[in-house]
């Protein structure tokens, strides 16, 4: 996700926290420092309700770390790659770079979140019991989170594809259909359905009343991010939908630019960066492909050591590229590239290289066969 940076790992799983997210924990906190506690406890101190509200905050946003992360551990038992777990503006989002191959699978992914938010609604439930009478920091504390889990759970119940409530409807009917493809049909429209209910109910209560501006203009933003979220599933539902039948050798591109591992980064730009400016090069000895490079490989060396730094030090070497053959699926290769976060990938048999596909060859392949129903 775009402006995100690397806060750490949890059980091997990138985590990461997006700029925007610093935007909904400021909104948060100050709800709570300046409305929710004040009104439930008048005679704290200022410096009580400031604690309270910042650890309060922080609890609510390790939940919803928990809630992904329950997502992220089922993904992984069915074996599908898990790139990263982000906190953003809307919360949380654990990047699964594939869709189950079962309606069984995608069922209990989605649901783990809802259920990991109801176990945490229940555990603070507890706690604000047992707390009641003895220490009302406390109780405040937990009674605020059971009651946001609970909220997260079941908002994330509702059906609007891509939530978790669209993806547990979409099992269910890819599991009464059969289909995959009228299942997700089905399940974006009920999303975007939804979407425009929000937004509309956002809409309203800015209209209606005044002092719901605020509720009424985040349900709104809510309600036009499903909508999108919604209109993108689509689209990739429909590319990879277009793409079955194809394979690598269908979309490869083979003309490729080819180039000596032996020659230095400076030379590099010389002869190839500036004359013929492509994005990407295949470093091959003979028929051979030893490696790939990009911009980017160059931009990570330093200036200063162009001159002494060959082709082969900077490049990616083989043996940490991802191999296509020209009979992978295309369906495969896509989904390998969601997968690594890579926008090409090698085609190589018996050790040669055949050719080159792209992120863009395959989204092109796609969109053609749809815009011509062949």
């Amino acid at each position: 996700m775009p402006g995100s940076f690397r806060i750490g790992t949890l059980l091997g799983i990138p985590l990461q926290l997006n700029i925007s997210w610093f935007i909904i924990f400021g909104v948060v906190t100050y709800s709570l420092v300046a409305g929710q506690f004040p009104a439930q406890y008048p005679f704290w101190r200022t410096e009580t309700y400031v604690v309270v509200g910042v650890i309060t905050s922080l609890l609510f946003f390790s939940s919803v770390i928990v809630h992904e992360l329950s997502h992220s551990l089922v993904a992984r038992f069915i074996g599908l790659p898990v790139k990263s777990i982000t906190l953003f503006i809307f919360g949380g989002v654990a990047q699964i770079s594939r869709d189950a191959s079962r309606p069984a699978g995608e069922l209990v992914m989605a649901a783990a979140g809802p259920f990991a938010s109801f176990v945490l609604a229940g555990f603070f439930a507890v706690v604000w019991a047992m707390a009641r009478s003895v220490h009302e920091p406390t109780t405040a504390l937990a009674g605020w989170l059971a009651w946001i889990n609970l909220s997260l759970g079941v908002f994330n119940l509702l059906p609007g594809f891509p939530m978790d409530g669209g993806r547990v409807l979409r099992s269910l009917l890819w599991w009464a259909t059969g289909s995959r493809s009228a299942a997700t049909k089905i399940a974006v429209t009920v999303g975007h359905l939804l979407a425009c209910l929000m937004l509309l109910a956002g809409i309203m209560m800015v209209v209606f009343d005044p002092r719901m501006m605020f509720n009424g203009i985040w349900f709104a933003f809510i309600g036009w991010f499903l909508n999108q979220a919604a209109s993108a599933s689509s689209r990739h539902a429909k590319v990879r939908d277009a793409l079955q039948g194809f394979s690598v050798r269908d979309v490869m591109s083979t003309a490729l630019h080819a180039i000596p591992g032996d020659i230095s980064i400076e030379q590099f730009i010389s002869r190839y960066g500036v004359i013929s400016p492509h994005l990407w090069y295949v470093v091959v000895e003979g028929p051979y492909l030893r490696g790939m490079l990009d911009l980017d490989d160059v931009k990570r060396v330093r200036r200063n050591k162009w001159a002494t730094t060959t082709v082969t030090e900077a490049m990616t070497p083989l043996n940490k590229l991802f191999i296509l053959t020209s009979e992978t699926a295309a369906v495969d290769a896509l989904e390998e590239m969601d997968a690594r976060a890579v926008a090409r990938l090698p085609v190589v048999e018996g050790g040669r290289l055949i050719g080159v596909v792209s992120h863009a060859n395959l989204l092109r392949a796609g969109q053609i066969r749809q815009e011509f129903g062949y």
